[in-house]
């Protein structure tokens, strides 16, 4: 029965909660966390490819800030083996968790905010919010807590939530989340706010006091490669599915998932608990170690870095500890060109494909633009560009992606300096200084929109078109002719600072 109340975790059952998760704290070997929430962003604020590593990390802390936890989910995972087969025991618990609210706390009601569509879904997924409210576990943060603790002797009492995170930092974990904003909402929860937001290398050292490492499953969707879906349950069934065709050749160890008392009658016949946050754990706990088995040395070496949607990037931690920069590329650019393919608005849907199906990874930016990853570099990367070019149609012009980054930010500048954006609104649509394909008029066209369709220079689709390609051509050649040029320059100057003997 103390399994059972185990389970869930409320205010009310909390201290038999807590009895339960530390008793099985020093056989575990790893934690999956999985958070719901009252917010997930922040208005005006989308995530784009021409974001730096520092803004998302920025837009992240502030997210965390503004918003609470409703749910925390944790499954803990101890190993043992028998003979060749790997056993896994997950034990799963599924908190409910509310801010303290007493006015004992000096200076300090906490408030948060909340988004209509993220209660909205909480509710379609039966989180029950009376519970949440009435009797969710209270926490205050390490912050709050050395606050009270000047006026109150009994600190420790009112800590809540807050006494589980200790322990749980003090059994110093690798964590397993699947996607960085359940980090960072643990470390506005229950550390301090503001965030470092600023500071990278003071971010990794707080992390770095909660965990040795923190592995990413949605970093490692793009790490191991050959996997389509990234949503967390799609991602584990396929990962599932690959790791049992690995097993079937005995490739891989035998693995066997053990569900650990009240964790197996509450999800182990159910596929139906999906954003329950303990279920979220328990199934991000067990994608990491189909994972782990699938590609065990990809998988050391992605630990400590953190996933960015619409991304070239990831959030290093150990390059942020080590050199206080948190921005590290996904891809080994000696080896691969990155370039961006802006389609045409009416013939160029079918661009993604073509490009799919010449076998360079390709990754949407918006409506009109195209990220493609060609895993060539330098010369070889201009040819393989040429012949992309010809057999991909619908593409007004290719660009290198720090070319079309640059030009974003220029876009943005321009914007932020119109005196009254409102007043243009009429007459720009809704993507502002953007080309879309509803910005038909005269004055929304660029100017190189304009050149062609103006009566002083009409160009028909096709030499237009010809002419783009050729300018991307030309671009990329510039490109591989700097990166051997300044590769030259680097090997002389390695030979001029060698010591004469």
């Amino acid at each position: 029965r103390s399994q059972e109340l185990a389970m869930e975790g409320r205010a009310s059952n909390f201290k038999k909660v807590l009895v339960d998760f530390e008793s099985r704290l020093p056989s575990a070997d790893f934690v999956a966390i999985d958070t719901e929430l009252t917010g997930v962003d922040l208005e005006g604020e989308m995530d784009s490819f021409d974001d730096t590593a520092m803004v998302r990390l920025d837009r992240n802390c502030r997210i965390a800030e503004r918003y609470s936890l409703i749910q925390l989910g944790l499954t803990l995972v101890s190993q043992e083996r028998t003979g060749r087969e790997e056993i896994l025991n997950f034990v799963s618990y599924n908190l409910f968790a509310f801010p303290y609210a007493g006015n004992d706390l000096i200076g300090r009601d906490q408030g948060f905010f909340c988004q209509a569509s993220a209660l909205q879904f909480n509710a379609q997924h039966n989180v029950d919010f009376n519970t949440w409210i009435k009797d969710g576990i209270p926490y205050m943060s390490r912050e709050d807590e050395r606050r009270f603790k000047k006026y109150y002797a009994r600190a420790e009492e009112k800590a809540g939530l807050l006494k589980l995170w200790k322990s749980l930092c003090q059994r110093q974990l690798p964590f397993v989340v699947h996607c960085p904003l359940d980090l960072f909402f643990l470390l506005a929860t229950f550390e301090r706010r503001p965030l470092p937001r600023n500071d990278p290398r003071a971010m990794a050292q707080m992390i770095k006091q909660c965990t040795p490492k923190v592995i990413d499953t949605a970093h490692l969707h793009g790490a191991l490669g050959g996997f389509k879906r990234l949503a967390l349950t799609k991602f584990a069934e396929d990962a599932k599915a690959r790791y049992e065709e690995m097993a079937s050749n005995g490739s891989v160890t035998p693995l066997k998932f053990r569900l650990v008392g009240e964790t197996n009658s509450r999800y182990g016949s159910k596929n139906d608990m999906a954003h329950e946050a303990g279920f979220d754990s328990l199934v991000t706990a067990q994608l990491y170690a189909y994972l782990r088995e699938i590609s065990p040395a990809q998988v050391k070496e992605g630990a400590n870095r953190l996933f960015l949607y619409k991304s070239i990037e990831y959030l290093d931690l150990e390059r942020a500890a080590m050199e206080g920069e948190v921005g590290a590329c996904m891809f080994d650019l000696s080896r691969v060109t990155l370039l961006v393919a802006a389609l045409d608005p009416t013939e160029g849907s079918d661009a993604p494909r073509l490009i799919g199906n010449a076998g360079h990874l390709c990754k949407w930016i918006d409506a009109l633009h195209v990220l493609v990853v060609m895993r060539a570099s330098g010369g070889a990367a201009v040819r393989k560009a040429v012949e992309l070019a010809k057999k991909v149609h619908g593409v007004v012009s290719w660009m290198g992606f720090d070319e079309w980054r640059e030009g974003e930010a220029q876009k943005a500048q321009v914007a932020s300096e119109v005196p009254d954006a409102s007043s243009d609104a009429a007459m720009t649509g809704a993507n502002g200084c953007k080309d879309t394909p509803a910005a038909s008029s005269e004055s929304n066209r660029s100017p190189s929109a304009k050149f062609f369709h103006s009566g002083h220079f009409a160009l028909s689709r096709s030499r237009a078109k010809l002419l783009a390609v050729g300018a991307g051509m030309m671009f990329i050649l510039l490109c591989a002719v700097r990166a051997e040029l300044g590769s030259g320059i680097s090997r002389l100057l390695k030979r001029l600072r060698r010591p004469v003997s």
